[in-house]
């Protein structure tokens, strides 16, 4: 057994005029090259392969001390010979009259952090760590956003919506098991991958509160990196158009935003690329020569592996209402070439391969529910919610559509607003339950104007149940999972 020794020595210096305090730590341990030497205080240094899985690296440990030191106008310095020691030696001014911050080495000015693709929030109320963390990660590939403590963590987390969220828990006013148990009960971001990075090696509370993973500090950097690019989205882009300009733009807007983006210049030839991949979301033209946009759409809903994938339908066509028909239920959205900017088309993208990557709230439901609604906002917001708790969703724009949708789609339930332009919620509800076909499909009344007997008038019209508008989604879904337990719809 080889006989090592550490050995520490404190003194009282004059330097300069000035009074130091000067620890030295000594060791006759394994030692280091110069070449590992001249990296010793970089962030997550390494010693060789061998070595650190013996012995580990530096993590963040000695560059948060030396930032440290110097902040208080001393230094960290170290002297090392392979395979005869090392000696650390902190000097110290004797009296910290107030904190000096070390400059910052100068960077290139960055562009807001793009919210989604490849971001990581780094919460942590240590600037020093803050900075290590966003030059690491950024020399990783990852776009990185930081916040200073709690509160605003939980702020930038809903704004930015990031892949990834690590999050110290020492932190002063709201710690990081308060933050993790707010992030996770927000059903907005509690899909959120959050990576516990902390001193404190409690990973069973954490786990418990819904972390994704547990680093104890000082850090491995390796198998944070590899923890992060576990949480990466699937970034491809389907871009469906014969014009091979609009391509072009396309795809040099989505690839500056991270996004692998395959063209096919019609319907046919994206069908034949849809065999060898699953996008992350598809944008349509409807225009186009062999097979137009809307063959395709009717072509792609025909397979049942193909279903979840969104589609965005960008068209400079004026859409008829028997256009919109054809189209509503199968396309998310709808957007027109020239009318919205550069950052609503990357914001649709983004929302919609954010939303198919993440599991459904509630496994096995899967159920087919038709929501009737003309109001465009609120067919987009109960569309989206309702796919993300596992549901497939059709929708109709008024009563005569979904009077037709409701006997060629055969959903398990259908959501009726009740302030629809021609046949209303009520005339339509009155002729599904007439009937012989639709009678059995449970229906729930929704409507903005909840006069006294509203309740009374959906139960004589046919109604199973009847919720208010603004809608109350938890109440809502209790509804609907009520009704489709009884149907047995579910």
């Amino acid at each position: 057994m080889l006989n090592r020794t550490i050995s520490v020595t404190v003194a009282r210096e004059a330097v300069d005029g000035q009074d130091q305090i000067v620890f030295a730590v000594s060791d006759t341990g394994i030692g280091m090259t110069p070449e590992q030497l001249a990296k010793l205080f970089e962030a997550f240094a390494q010693a060789d392969a061998a070595t650190t899985r013996r012995f580990g690296g530096t993590g963040l440990g000695l560059a948060l001390s030396r930032r440290l030191c110097r902040m208080m106008g001393g230094d960290v310095t170290a002297e090392s010979e392979k395979d005869r020691g090392s000696t650390f030696t902190i000097r110290l001014p004797a009296r910290v009259s107030e904190g000096v911050e070390e400059p910052a080495p100068p960077v290139a000015p960055t562009e807001p952090v793009p919210t989604g693709v490849g971001t990581v929030l780094v919460i942590d109320d240590e600037a020093a760590v803050r900075d290590l963390m966003q030059r690491f990660l950024a020399k990783e590939g990852f776009r990185v956003a930081t916040a200073a403590g709690g509160e605003e963590g939980l702020r930038r987390a809903r704004e930015l919506r990031p892949d990834a969220i690590t999050l110290d828990v020492m932190m002063p006013g709201m710690d990081g098991w308060a933050v993790l148990s707010a992030l996770k009960a927000d059903p907005d971001v509690a899909d959120i991958p959050v990576v516990m990075l902390t001193i404190v090696d409690d990973r069973n509370l954490g786990y418990a509160l819904g972390a994704a993973d547990y680093l104890t500090k000082p850090i491995d950097r390796e198998r944070l990196t590899a923890v992060l690019k576990e949480h990466r989205p699937a970034r491809s882009v389907l871009v469906v158009d014969d014009d091979a300009t609009v391509r072009q733009l396309l795809r040099r807007m989505l690839e500056s935003e991270g996004y692998a983006v395959v063209e096919a210049e019609n319907g046919r030839a994206a069908l034949e690329r849809l065999r060898d991949m699953s996008p992350g979301v598809v944008l349509l033209d409807l225009m186009m020569p062999e097979m137009d946009g809307f063959e395709f759409v009717a072509e792609f809903r025909r397979h049942e592996a193909w279903r979840a994938i969104p589609i965005v339908v960008v068209t400079a066509q004026g859409l008829s209402r028997d256009d919109r028909d054809r189209l509503n239920g199968y396309v998310q959205k709808i957007l027109q070439k020239g009318a919205h900017s550069r950052e609503q088309l990357l914001a649709e993208v983004r929302e919609l391969v954010v939303a198919q990557r993440r599991p459904p709230e509630t496994e096995g439901l899967m159920a087919k529910i038709l929501l009737i609604e003309d109001n465009e906002m609120n067919r987009d917001m109960l569309s989206r919610r309702l796919v993300k708790r596992g549901y497939e969703v059709a929708m109709a724009l008024d009563g005569e559509q979904g009077l037709a949708m409701a006997r060629s789609e055969a959903p398990a339930l259908i959501l009726m607003d009740m302030s629809l332009p021609g046949i209303d919620g009520w005339e339509a509800t009155r002729q599904l339950k007439a009937a012989p076909e639709t009678r059995s499909i449970p229906v729930i009344a929704l409507t903005a104007h909840a006069m006294s007997g509203d309740r009374e008038k959906a139960v004589a019209a046919g109604c199973d149940d009847f919720d208010t508008k603004p809608v109350d989604l938890a109440r809502l879904l209790d509804k609907i999972e009520a009704l489709l337990e009884r149907t047995g719809g579910a």
